[in-house]
Order: structure tokens, then C-alpha cells, then sequence
């Protein structure tokens, strides 16, 4: 899961790009930056905030799912 968080990664510095046969521009190669970093050179919001309280109630999510579970399994057995 770690490996994937390259290619999801929502802040990135585009470094090259291409236009496709339709003639849309699209990014060729892009790094990762940091969300304070992107803020400097985008002008934008980085979202910081947002991106921390879905990325915990995700966390959460998974928690209780899992506890759920187990307390089922837990039930079945007995």
C-alpha cells in the first residue's frame, strides 16, 4: 500500500509535458512535493487540512470494520 502512494500522491510539481493526438497537454513527467512546497509554487491551497481528516476518518474506518469483524467471528464461534 505504501508503494502506491507515489502514483496517488495530490501534491506534484509537473517537470514535463506532451500533447496527445487530441491536442491536449498532459503531464510526462511529475515529482512529489510537499503540500507547503506546492502552496509556494502553484499559489493555491494545498487542502492540507482536508486531506489529514479524510485520511484519519479512512484510518477510522478501517478500525472499527475491523473490530466488527472480529466481534462477529468472535459470536460465530461460541
Amino acid at each position: 500500500m505504501i508503494g502506491s502512494l507515489n502514483k496517488i500522491w495530490p501534491w506534484k510539481k509537473v517537470i514535463s509535458t506532451f500533447t496527445d493526438w487530441h491536442g491536449e497537454v498532459k503531464p510526462l513527467v511529475e515529482k512529489n512535493i510537499l503540500p507547503w512546497q506546492y502552496e509556494k509554487i502553484t499559489g493555491e491551497n494545498s487542502m492540507l487540512a482536508l486531506a489529514l481528516i479524510f485520511a484519519i476518518a479512512g484510518f477510522i474506518t478501517i478500525f472499527v470494520l475491523e473490530r466488527l469483524t472480529k466481534n462477529q467471528n468472535r459470536k460465530s464461534n461460541d
